[in-house]
């Protein structure tokens, strides 16, 4: 499955998980979002692929100051840890 990148769709109050494409630590003013979570890496012409095994979740919510009530605005997974197969 991760040599046909395959991805995983995470859902939190009904918002599906994006994932930023861009590089971690990368300072952009083009931020690039992309649908499904990636199981692991697999480079081209290498017999082993690497799966995410660990993940950094960010959630920003936004406060309804009259209501004193928060909503989910952006959900969003960075896979940053691999273990090779």
């Amino acid at each position: 499955m991760i040599e046909h990148d395959y991805v995983s769709s995470w859902y939190l109050d009904d918002l599906p998980a994006g994932r930023n494409l861009t590089m971690y630590g990368e300072k952009s003013e083009i931020v690039l979002h992309e649908s499904g979570i990636p199981i692991g890496y697999h480079h081209p012409g290498d017999k082993k692929s690497l799966i995410f095994n660990h993940y950094t979740f960010n959630i920003y919510v936004n406060k309804d100051e009259k209501k004193n009530t928060y909503s989910i605005v952006e959900f969003s997974i960075v896979p940053f840890r691999y273990n090779y197969l």
